[in-house]
């Protein structure tokens, strides 16, 4: 399979040529100075490729389990930016993985129609992705898809070669200006005709998948449609600049196990290690070198030319890496499943004294180690926030937490000198180059995705004080006639901790401990005594399914466990105790009491023949 050659490429030159095989077969032919190298399957794309840049999106797209430029999320926001209409209520993220599912789903029907290679194609890639990406679902977090520079580069072809230039066509709106080449002639070929004024949707070259998708995004708004098509053709543009620039690949690995779980407040602290690695091998290196090769020679001094007169004179030059790479920088940022990040200190923070290099100036970056002439690697520490409590009292969940390391060259220029390579190199209209300058600028660097799961107990604050008392009347044979008992029953506070141990709630074991404060009359003689005893209860939370699906607690179930221990059983300190005196649980098969929300419950029981029980639930 065409994506396994390019992931698991044994060297970069196996790599390169399946990465002009997809391109190809994406409409993208490669061409060199002396003509066609890779010929395309029909229908063509106006754009064309050279090998310098094949060369660099190999390196990158080897990497595709961890690596990308652009998360779906990001596309959206770019393609809306340039004029991509996102439907009400709807995010720009969530509208680019609609879209990408029902590509996707449509063109599985129709397997054999060449124009389908790109969804197929991205499905596959996304498949390789850590972990893995179901396009065809609709429903991926657009945050977690990340696309490579490969990826883009075959989205965008799908709608150039989509499209047709018809010179009869004048008036249309174009977000590229019409604007003398000058020393870009060569690199504009590249570029193709997309996007341009005659540049229109084509019936003749649109698959029936990517017709069906844009029905069922757009209906019949045609003018939606070709704004998409003009957005598509702005991206593409870009990400195609973008291509010329080498600076290897870069992946995160993580160093420690997974998942991890957090310390309690009196523990040692859990660390979490990453390591980043950037740039390339020295042997790819020279395999990079051999494979953009010496006919291409011409056809590289006309794009170094271009990138000359605009200000980034390294991008078409591929000896510039091994000068760099001492300078390299990684940006690090750990993301939380809301999207935050390690700021919070939600899940895990960052201290500089655990990690080398490590400053902070807006950004956190770390200065990279070289390995060799053309690579380099760092590594970061993180250490797990604590759990509110020691114990580890309560449920346990977990979160997915996000490292991504973004790779900081030196030759990146600013935003002003991205701008002129808008205009000049890209000739995006004069009111687009600003946003189009920060596009160049964001994606321009490459990053790498590293996931990890965190694990902490999370107590809810679930904590009740319980207060029984029981006001008694009691009469029963004596030896001196009949012995009436009247007094007051009064348990003790005790708050209940719960521990996991039940498929819903919590359960938690304590003991049920009773004070019996008596008056006493032996026939005419009367006494005050105190006796007590213990009876073990196990207590467990009772849940219900609540309107959102998760378990609400509903009520606390209160069971004996075990035969009652009476202590100081004494009748006016002369007397033994009759046979039946035992410390009394309000009822023998226990009792299911409601919760309170907040504050205090009090709940009084059926009366007995000699009891009045009333029960009071305190909230903590």
């Amino acid at each position: 399979m065409l994506v396994e050659r390019i992931v698991n490429a044994p060297d970069l030159s196996s790599a390169a040529a399946a990465t002009r095989e997809a391109l190809a077969r994406a409409g993208v032919a490669t061409v060199d100075s002396g003509g066609i190298r890779t010929p395309v399957t029909e229908p063509a794309a106006s754009a064309t490729a050279t090998p310098l840049e094949t060369g660099n999106l190999a390196i990158e797209a080897r990497s595709r389990p961890t690596t990308g430029r652009m998360t779906a999320s990001r596309l959206g926001q770019m393609l809306q930016d340039f004029g991509w209409p996102i439907a009400a209520g709807a995010s720009a993220g969530d509208q680019v993985v609609d879209f990408l599912g029902l590509w996707v789903t449509e063109a599985r029907a129709a397997p054999e129609d060449p124009r389908n290679f790109a969804p197929l194609f991205l499905a596959a890639m996304a498949e390789r992705q850590v972990p893995a990406i179901d396009l065809a679902t609709g429903a991926a977090d657009p945050n977690a898809i990340h696309f490579t520079l490969l990826d883009l580069q075959v989205l965008a072809a799908a709608f150039d070669r989509a499209t047709k230039l018809d010179t009869a066509v004048t008036g249309r709106r174009t977000l590229l200006a019409a604007t003398d080449p000058g020393p870009c002639t060569q690199f504009k070929k590249r570029l193709g005709t997309f996007g341009e004024i005659g540049s229109v949707v084509a019936d003749e070259s649109l698959s029936k998948a990517l017709e069906k998708t844009l029905e069922a995004m757009h209906g019949e708004d045609a003018v939606a449609v070709q704004h998409l098509f003009d957005a598509v053709a702005i991206a593409g543009r870009i990400w195609k600049l973008i291509a010329f620039y080498l600076s290897g690949k870069v992946s995160v690995t993580l160093l420690s196990d997974d998942p991890q779980h957090k310390q309690a407040p009196s523990e040692a602290h859990q660390q979490a290690g990453f390591e980043a690695r950037a740039g390339v091998s020295a042997e790819d290196y020279r395999r990079y070198q051999e494979e953009i090769g010496a006919a291409s020679a011409d056809d590289r001094a006309g794009m170094i030319d271009c990138f000359d007169v605009l200000g980034i004179a390294n991008w078409g030059e591929p000896t510039r890496l091994a000068r760099e790479v001492e300078n390299w920088r990684v940006e690090w940022r750990i993301i939380n499943p809301d999207g935050t990040t390690h700021d919070s200190k939600e899940h895990v923070s960052l201290v500089r004294g655990n990690n080398d290099s490590l400053f902070s100036n807006g950004h956190l970056r770390q200065r990279m180690v070289r390995d060799d002439t053309t690579s380099a690697h760092a590594i970061l520490v993180a250490t797990l926030t604590d759990e509110k409590r020691n114990g580890h009292l309560g449920r346990i969940e977990s979160a997915t937490l996000t490292t991504r390391a973004e790779l900081i060259t030196s030759g990146v220029p600013d935003l002003s000198t991205l701008a002129t390579a808008a205009t000049g190199a890209l000739g995006i209209i004069e009111s687009l180059v600003e946003l189009a300058a920060g596009w160049i600028q964001e994606a321009l660097p490459p990053k790498a995705y590293a996931e990890f799961t965190v694990e902490y107990h999370v107590d809810d604050g679930r904590r009740y004080q319980l207060l029984m008392t029981n006001t008694w009347d009691e009469s029963f044979p004596g030896p001196t006639g009949t012995v009436r008992q009247t007094g007051i029953e009064a348990h003790a506070q005790v708050t209940l901790a719960f521990r996991p141990g039940s498929e819903h709630g919590y359960v938690g074991y304590t003991e049920f401990s009773a004070t019996y404060t008596n008056d006493q009359t032996f026939g005419e003689q009367r006494c005050h005594d105190t006796w007590g005893g213990t009876v073990p209860v196990r207590a467990s939370f009772v849940a219900a399914p609540g309107a959102d699906g998760k378990d609400q607690l509903a009520s606390l179930e209160v069971l004996p466990t075990g035969p009652s221990k009476v202590f100081g059983a004494m009748v006016c300190g002369k007397l033994p105790p009759p046979p039946h005196v035992e410390v009394r649980f309000p009822h023998p098969q226990g009792l299911e009491l409601p919760l309170p929300g907040e504050g205090k419950k009090v709940v009084e029981l059926p009366p007995t023949r000699f009891n009045r029980w009333k029960i009071e639930i305190e909230a903590q």
